[in-house]
């Protein structure tokens, strides 16, 4: 009668086994399935993001345009004008500028 004991314990303890295993098993696979998930979302956070970062290179490609406009109406000396000649290209007289 003590080998049915035996055999009963060994079934029970396998049994477990099995439980836990196919427990941790299936709680693995509900982790890796979140984390896709969560990398979905963030693909799509970004996907959503794109068209406001094209409008806003886009405003910024016209000022740059509009500025580049403005400064090429200026003659050439006052862009690059140094800290010690300060005077406006009117008052410089015919004198050439590099």
């Amino acid at each position: 009668m003590g080998w049915v004991w035996v055999v009963v314990a060994i079934v029970v303890i396998v049994g477990l086994w099995f439980v836990f295993t196919y427990n941790s098993l299936v709680s693995a696979r509900n982790r890796t399935q979140e984390a896709w998930s969560e990398i979905d979302v963030e693909l799509k956070r970004r996907h959503d993001l794109i068209p406001n970062l094209v409008n806003t290179v886009q405003g910024y490609v016209g000022h740059e345009r509009g500025r580049d406009a403005r400064s090429g109406n200026q003659c050439p000396s006052r862009r690059r004008r140094r800290r010690r000649d300060r005077r406006p290209c009117e008052d410089r007289g015919s004198r050439e500028h590099s």
